[in-house]
């Protein structure tokens, strides 16, 4: 599922990246919440991979 880097993944490392881009810039509500349903997936994807 990709390299591991403290244990997480690097898709869940990018998804979670993007989150923290959307609130940290402060993006319009639906933005943030469509990166973090877009994180919650890349984990669910990741932990059933296993």
């Amino acid at each position: 599922m990709g390299e591991c880097v403290d244990g997480l993944p690097r898709a869940v490392r990018v998804s979670a990246a993007g989150v923290l881009e959307a609130i940290g810039k402060g993006l319009h509500a639906e933005q943030a919440r469509a990166a973090m349903k877009a994180l919650l997936l890349t984990v669910y994807v990741c932990r059933a991979g296993r």
